[in-house]
């Protein structure tokens, strides 16, 4: 096999650009469905345990159905494994305008996401979504030179086409061999002590979402410090347990992994036999994680953003609506890595007839870095105003589309946050 130096991957080209340019606003029907397609007890449990959370309201079918809900709903990033694909087939034109469009073979490092909740997934919902490119720009960065920082949107609607969330996630497409010769980022995974691990250890059975205890808008006050959670240390494990839960479209065997294959070459890089094995497995090898520049094996970055929507729920409560939930993923979490999450009210006010709260949080590495910051908005119930109302308002309608229906984005790019892109300025923690 060649040497790390020797091996040559696919470039960020201008042909790539004018197809990604090209691709904004279709709704491209993709052959690939995610994990979960309904809502029940099996597909809740599952997702939640493989994301690491406990929350009986998620985990105990039982106390779900003796809670203010009356039957079983979802945790909001459940849609991070949950959809039947919808859209149509590309045209012969817009095929050959987007040629290379999807930048094949170019590292794509999940960067962040920006949700917004409207209602309920509850039992028996079927979930459905339309996905569509929503934008890029170049990026010229120390960690790997030359990136694009693409922009994707997603809505997603139940059986009643009722849209129950709009979502934008955005991701840095980086070159592998620039990236590879970066080596500041570099350090070595943390060996914890026996007196550290205790220390995490009680931090996990200090864990306790808040429950059917509810949290009224008017207990709460700007400046509240809103507790800590800590996920980790990340071990493989981590990273199965989250592959388990969540699913994801790379990790096959079989037949399934032939056929996937021939779909999507690029996705694929050969291991140390010379074998065909998914990029995806950054996750659990180091040496290939290396290769795009990383010093170790790290975690998903959507297993972080999962996190921090549990961090938000347990402190929040059954009864609380999470309407806007935004996270950036600044570093990477590699073997070994703590995240402590920590948060506190910035803003409280009536929008809408929503006694909303306005929250920052972040998770910090066991070195110090702010490795996710992010912001919610939160509504509460309220002892004057009572239960939130759902649907949330802002709720858009889901879109239709012919042979060559092109969409129009309804969120802006979310990188650089603010009033007009999310109705909030995304304050409190210092730009890294």
């Amino acid at each position: 096999m060649t040497s790390t130096e020797e091996r040559q991957f696919p470039k960020i080209t201008d042909e790539g650009l004018a197809g990604l340019r090209a691709r904004r606003g279709i709704p491209a029907m993709r052959g690939d469905r995610q994990k979960y397609t309904q809502i029940n007890a099996d597909a809740v449990r599952g997702f939640s345990l493989g994301a690491g959370d406990t929350n009986p309201l998620y985990t105990n079918e039982e106390y779900a159905r003796n809670s203010s809900w009356g039957t079983i709903v979802a945790p909001p990033c459940i849609l991070l494994g949950t959809g039947i694909q919808e859209g149509r087939d590309l045209t012969a034109a817009e095929r050959e305008s987007g040629r290379g469009g999807g930048l094949p073979g170019v590292h794509g490092m999940y960067s962040g996401h920006d949700w917004e909740w409207y209602q309920p997934m509850v039992e028996g919902d079927r979930i459905y979504r339309v996905q569509y490119e929503a934008g890029f720009s170049l990026k010229q960065g120390q960690f790997a030179g030359r990136q694009v920082l693409q922009h994707m949107e997603t809505l997603y609607r139940n059986q009643n086409h009722e849209v129950v969330c709009k979502a934008v996630h955005w991701r840095f497409r980086t070159e592998r061999n620039t990236a590879a010769r970066r080596k500041s980022v570099f350090r070595e995974p943390t060996v914890w002590s026996d007196e550290e691990l205790a220390r995490i250890d009680e931090a996990y059975a200090n864990e306790i979402p808040r429950g059917a205890e509810p949290r009224y808008w008017e207990d709460v006050n700007v400046g509240d410090e809103m507790g800590e959670m800590v996920r980790g240390p990340f071990r493989i494990t981590d990273a199965v347990s989250w592959e388990t839960g969540a699913g994801g479209p790379y990790a096959r065997t079989g037949r399934s992994d032939y056929e996937f294959r021939q779909r999507h070459f690029g996705a694929y890089a050969r291991d140390k036999q010379r074998v065909w094995d998914i990029v995806e497995r950054v996750h659990w090898e180091d040496d290939f994680a290396r290769e795009v520049g990383v010093p170790a094996a790290y975690d998903y970055g959507a297993q972080r953003i999962a996190w921090s929507a549990s961090f938000m729920t347990n402190w929040m409560g059954d009864d609380a609506w999470l309407k806007r939930l935004w996270v950036q993923i600044r570093r990477f979490g590699i073997i070994g890595d703590l995240q402590t999450y920590q948060g506190r009210v910035i803003d409280k006010r009536v929008e809408d007839g929503e006694h909303q709260v306005v929250c920052d949080f972040w998770a910090t590495n066991q070195i110090g870095e702010i490795t996710a910051p992010g912001q919610a908005i939160v509504v509460l119930p309220s002892r004057e105003g009572g239960m939130p109302k759902l649907p949330a308002s802002g709720q858009p309608a889901y879109p239709t589309w012919g042979p060559e229906t092109v969409l129009e984005p309804l969120g802006l790019p979310p990188v650089e946050p603010g009033p007009q892109a999310h109705d909030y300025k995304h304050v409190g923690v210092p730009d890294q």
